[in-house]
């Protein structure tokens, strides 16, 4: 869906602050009415809980479509099911906006209101102003220096940020929606009437002739190129207007001031804060933002990168590397590991009837409940931060929430030591009748991942309490993609429309890295199919009947390894020897009853920790103008077979990339070959999950590199090497 813009705001009103999707709707857009209904069904897929109501802005060319898409009860219907949860309608209102050059305007031919939120002009105009702002936050305008450098300015300030308001539309949709608010947002300047318009930059020239093609202006665009062409400006006339792209110290916009500019006829479309003094503003991105933050350094020792109009050097340095230690251990493995590693991990994409679901890797609950430091807290958080008027307990439908739920229950009566009440709810069973009596609200989940499910149930109780009542969220182990993830999560579950914030309570949180590192599985098998329906690779010295043995050598070895890692060329499983250094010595005598997955999870929560890292020297996260790679020199610190496996399993595809720079490429395929020429012995015995990685993409070297690589490896008595022959030939096929 390109071709559609859409996002989130909330609306704070009592007693309940009411969240919105807004979807704004290009000229371009609609060919039928289907169309519109799978964009605004595609946009709810986006949102964290289903919205209190929907806002759609649309265009004028666009009402006789929308009206026949609208009144088509079919279409209707589809859209209104996912509004729906426990047969009652969640979204109570919706408002089509005609955005036009003189403003917003109600379609209440279209709209449905149902009494429960009655907005403004100004509220329409304060959605679509924060629709910009999340489009600077989505296309990722704020750039921050790399470390040991600073940005210098064209304004003389050196600083660790530099904002590129060019990019902040990327698709044409983007672009009307941004240029139509540049009318709109500041509706005291007559766009229609200007003569001329000064822009600083060629990069917002589209934005500014698009705004001026809407409002049926026939001003002229002049582009004084900066600071450099400034003092040439003649003194403006009062039908003229002036445009920053991004400023950060509002030097520029002083400047036109003294050029005879009235502030009120100047805007800066990306500023780092308010400045009503000097200018107008589209998009303000204020201190919340982490690069915005001042840098704390003792010492000034950057290099400085000397920036041109919006122009600068991308990724002029080669690529960072890094190589894992004991300082990016997760504050929480130890503590985890402790608890869940003998017999607490499920396997490797163990299926869980329960919910109907197979996470890549996911905990027991078994061990959780019988963990004397998680019942200590458990029992000190009861009794310290619980709400004595919770009398309602909800808990989620995963298996293992239950169980905790039962020892709360016990605890909570020991506590209390009183007959009251204590009602236990199923979460998908909640409705008006379970609230009537509720004055205190305990939700409970033993395992939580990025929150989907609290986020619903936070949503439920909205939808059917008639009024705020407290509520503790309690959870046993996170396990989210990022801390950032969990920080959001956290965020939305305690925040309300009263100026009281929801209880929260987490005994341990273990980020695991993004979900797509769940695909290095999925991508083997399509791979697989794809080797398949292609014409059999040759290789000199190798029959056809070689050949399809050793792929089929190949096949056998990915289709038998869909709940593990790939095994060894004589098919045993890649194991650990004592030494690990995140096991600390605690496990070397029980090696054996650790498995796969949590040697896995320990390494994947060790690269995250790596990726969100303070130190930037330290930090597996590129910017702008530095990748970031790991080291080869990891696979020979981590030289245990299932570590390296863990490794590659764990990481990204672009900290695998070594293509940018030809000496790691040469490097990272010297010591490809010595691993593959000695598949059979330990040095070697993870030579299938390397091959797998190159095979798959997961991991590159330049074409030269792996076309050296795989003719070397394929010289080596190919027949012995069954499932990594079979591996390289593929690779070769598809190389030449």
């Amino acid at each position: 869906m390109d071709n559609l813009v859409y996002f989130n705001v909330q609306k704070k009103t009592v007693p309940h602050a009411i969240d919105l999707l807004c979807v704004y709707l290009p000229d371009s857009f609609l060919m039928d009415k289907a169309e519109f209904i799978s964009a605004i069904a595609f946009a709810l897929t986006k949102c964290d809980t289903i919205p209190d109501g929907i806002v759609i802005y649309y265009s004028k060319n666009l009402k006789e479509e929308i009206i026949d898409a609208w009144n088509d009860d079919v279409q209707k219907e589809i859209l209104f099911s996912r509004l729906t949860n426990n047969r009652k309608l969640y979204t109570k209102f919706f408002y089509f906006v005609n955005v036009t050059n003189q403003g917003f305007a109600i379609n209440d031919e279209l709209s449905s209101t149902n009494g429960v939120f009655e907005p403004s002009d100004s509220d329409f105009r304060d959605f679509y102003k924060k629709g910009i702002a999340s489009l600077a936050e989505k296309n990722d305008i704020v750039h921050s220096a790399p470390s040991g450098h600073k940005f210098k300015h064209p304004s003389g300030r050196i600083l660790n940020l530099f904002i590129q308001a060019k990019e902040i539309a990327c698709n044409e949709a983007e672009l009307q929606f941004i240029a139509r608010g540049l009318c709109l947002i500041h509706p005291q300047i007559s766009w229609s009437e200007l003569e001329s318009v000064y822009i600083d930059s060629m990069g917002i020239y589209s934005l500014v002739k698009e705004a001026l093609t809407f409002s049926n202006s026939q001003a002229v665009i002049e582009n004084f190129h900066s600071y450099e062409g400034i003092d040439k400006l003649i003194p403006p006339t009062e039908l003229d207007v002036a445009i920053i792209s991004a400023s950060t110290s509002g030097s520029m916009a002083s400047i036109l001031i003294d050029k005879g500019f009235d502030l009120s006829r100047i805007i800066t479309l990306i500023d780092t804060d308010s400045k009503e003094k000097s200018s107008l503003s589209l998009v303000t991105l204020g201190s919340g933002n982490d690069i915005l933050k001042k840098d704390n350094s003792l010492y000034n020792y950057e290099t400085e990168i000397e920036l041109v109009g919006e122009q600068f050097t991308y990724k002029a340095k080669p690529p960072k590397q890094i190589t894992i230690s004991f300082k990016h251990e997760p504050d929480a493995l130890k503590e985890i590991l402790n608890t869940f590693a003998i017999d607490g991990v499920n396997g490797i994409n163990e299926r869980l009837e329960t919910i109907n679901k197979t996470p890549l890797i996911s905990l027991r609950p078994e061990n959780l409940l019988k963990c004397s430091r998680f019942n200590k807290w458990l029992e000190d958080e009861l009794r310290w931060s619980l709400s004595s008027s919770v009398n309602l307990i909800l808990y989620k439908d995963d298996g293992a929430s239950y169980q905790l739920v039962e020892r709360v229950r016990d605890i909570i009566k020991d506590i209390r030591d009183s007959n009251e009440k204590i009602s236990i709810l199923e979460a998908s069973e909640l409705d008006d009748d379970a609230l009537k009596n509720c004055k205190g609200v305990l939700i409970i989940s033993a395992f939580c991942g990025d929150g989907g499910d609290l986020r619903q149930i936070s949503r439920d109780l909205r939808e059917f309490e008639d009024r705020v009542i407290p509520r503790h969220f309690l959870i046993g182990v996170g396990i989210p993609q990022s801390n950032s993830a969990w920080k959001k999560l956290r965020l939305f579950l305690i925040k309300n429309a009263t100026k009281r914030d929801y209880e929260f309570s987490v005994w341990n949180v273990l980020p695991l890295g993004p979900d797509i590192i769940s695909n290095s599985w999925a991508a083997l098998p399509d791979y697989l199919s794809k080797v398949q329906v292609e014409d059999r690779p040759t290789h000199e010295g190798l029959s056809e009947t070689d050949i399809d043995n050793l792929l089929d050598d190949m096949d056998i070895a990915i289709t038998s390894s869909f709940n593990r890692l790939l095994p060894k060329t004589n098919d045993e499983d890649l194991q650990l020897t004592p030494g690990f250094v995140f096991f600390n010595d605690k496990f070397d005598d029980e090696l054996d009853k650790i498995n796969q997955s949590v040697i896995l999870m320990t390494i994947s929560s060790v690269l995250q920790a790596a990726r969100e890292y303070t130190e930037q020297d330290l930090c597996l996260s590129p910017s702008n103008y530095q990748s970031v790679v790991l080291s080869p020199e990891n696979f020979l610190r981590f030289n245990d077979d299932i570590l390296q496996a863990c490794i590659l399993r764990a990481s990204l595809p672009s900290e695998l990339d070594y293509r940018s720079n030809a000496d790691l490429s040469l490097l990272m395929s010297e010591f490809l070959f010595k691993v593959f020429s000695r598949h059979d012995h330990p040095f070697g015995f993870a030579a299938l999950e390397f091959a797998a990685a190159l095979s798959t993409g997961k991991l590159q070297l330049r074409k030269e590199h792996c076309i050296e690589l795989v003719n070397k490896t394929l010289s080596i008595k190919p027949c012995d090497q069954r499932a990594l022959a079979g591996f390289m030939l593929s690779i070769k096929s598809r190389l030449n």
